[in-house]
C-alpha cells in the first residue's frame, strides 16, 4: 500500500499506524481492505500453558509436515534448497490473480531441469486458486519448491507461518539452515489442527468465493472496473484511483494503491460487521461518478 501525503509514505498494506496520520479524522476502527487476508480467520483452539513455556516439540514439527504435505497435495513431508539457477513464479499472481497453467510450468520445470535449475512457486494464494492448478504433487520431478502461506488464507497472519514443499532430494540443507526451532509451538499446535480441519476449509472457499462475488457487484456499481483478483482480494482500474483512495480513507476504509500502476487499486474481502460501511460508501462514490463530466 502506498500513502501519499504530507506525512509520508508506506509501500505495503496492513500499517494502520500511517493510516491514522493520513487520515487523522477518519472514524475508528479501520476498515483493513490494503491486506489479502482472508477476514473470517480459523478459530483458534484453547492452548496449552506448555506451547509458551517450551521450546517447541521437534515431534511435534515432524506431525504439522506430514499434514502439510497431506493437505497441500504434495507427496512427501521432506524438502530443502540448493544453489542453483532459479525461477520464480506467483501463481496465482498478486495482484491480477492470474493463473499460469500447469502445461506451461511442468514445461518450464523441464527447460530448468536440463541444465540443473529449479522452479520455485509462490502459491500464497492457492488455496482459493481453480482445482487442479496448484504444482504440489509434481514435486517429485525434483527441481519444483512450492511455498505456501499458512496465514493468509487461514486469516492468521501473526502466526507466521509457511511451507516449503519439495522432493526429498532438496530437504536436509533447508533444514540445517532454519534450525531446530522456525517455529514457535503455537504456530506449530494451531497449524496442526487447522490444516487437518478440511470441513472447515472448503466451507471457507465457498464462503470467500460469495464474498468476492458480493464485492464486485459493489464495485460495478460504483463504477469501477474489476480487472481480476482471487477470492482473497479484487484488483480494478479507474482514472480516479487517487480520488477513490481518498474518499474510502476519510471513511475510514484503507486499500492498496500502485507506485508502479497509479491507476490500479487492491480491494480485500470486508470482514462481516464491515460491509455496511463499504456498500454505504461506495454507493454514495457511484451517487459521485454518475454525476461526474470526465471519465
Amino acid at each position: 500500500m502506498i500513502f501519499h501525503s504530507d506525512a509520508g509514505s508506506l509501500e505495503h498494506g496492513g500499517d494502520l499506524a500511517a493510516a491514522r496520520l493520513l487520515f487523522p479524522h477518519a472514524p475508528q476502527p479501520f476498515i483493513d481492505l490494503s491486506t489479502g487476508i482472508n477476514p473470517y480467520p480459523y478459530p483458534l483452539p484453547p492452548l496449552g500453558a506448555n506451547v509458551f513455556t517450551r521450546l517447541p516439540d521437534s515431534a511435534a514439527q515432524i506431525r504439522l509436515r506430514e499434514i502439510a504435505a497431506r493437505t497441500y497435495g504434495a507427496p512427501s513431508a521432506t524438502h530443502v534448497v540448493r544453489a542453483v539457477d532459479l525461477a520464480v513464479v506467483v501463481n496465482p499472481n498478486n495482484p491480477d490473480g492470474r493463473i499460469i497453467t500447469k502445461e506451461k510450468l511442468l514445461a518450464l520445470s523441464d527447460d530448468l531441469s536440463g541444465r540443473g535449475g529449479v522452479l520455485a512457486l509462490d502459491e500464497a494464494f492457492m488455496e482459493v486458486g481453480p482445482s487442479g492448478a496448484s504444482l504440489a504433487g509434481e514435486i517429485h520431478r525434483g527441481n519444483i519448491i512450492v511455498l505456501r502461506s499458512f496465514g493468509k488464507f487461514f486469516g492468521l497472519p501473526g502466526l507466521r507461518l509457511g511451507f516449503a514443499l519439495a522432493a526429498p532430494d532438496l530437504a536436509a540443507k533447508l533444514n540445517a539452515t532454519l534450525g531446530p526451532w522456525a517455529v514457535s509451538g503455537p504456530a506449530i499446535a494451531v497449524a496442526e489442527q487447522a490444516l487437518a480441519d478440511h470441513a472447515w476449509i472448503e466451507a471457507t472457499r465457498i464462503r470467500l468465493t460469495g464474498a468476492a462475488g458480493k464485492l464486485d457487484r459493489l464495485l460495478a456499481e460504483a463504477k469501477v472496473e474489476v480487472l481480476g483478483g482471487t477470492a482473497l482480494f479484487r484488483l480494478v482500474r479507474t482514472c480516479r484511483a487517487h480520488e477513490i483512495f481518498q474518499h474510502l480513507g476519510t471513511a475510514g476504509i484503507i486499500v492498496r494503491t500502485f507506485r508502479e500502476r497509479p491507476t490500479w487499486l487492491r480491494f480485500g474481502i470486508p470482514s462481516e460487521p464491515s460491509w455496511d460501511r463499504v456498500r454505504s460508501r461506495l454507493e454514495a462514490y457511484g451517487k459521485l461518478a454518475g454525476t461526474a463530466t470526465t471519465p
